[in-house]
């Protein structure tokens, strides 16, 4: 359990990293990015706190 645990919070943060750089480096394409975001942090998060 623990191990779970301690892997999604590393994914978590990776992910989280991952789109800071991805901000940075394409704020031209920011109504993609913020769609693209906001898509992808509601699934990370269902996948994190149900297991899908």
């Amino acid at each position: 359990m623990l191990f779970t645990t301690t892997s999604q919070f590393s994914i978590a943060t990776l992910l989280s990293s991952i789109f800071i750089l991805a901000h940075l480096a394409s704020r031209n394409w920011s109504q993609l990015h913020f769609t693209f975001l906001f898509v992808f942090s509601r699934q990370t998060r269902a996948t994190i706190e149900y297991g899908i």
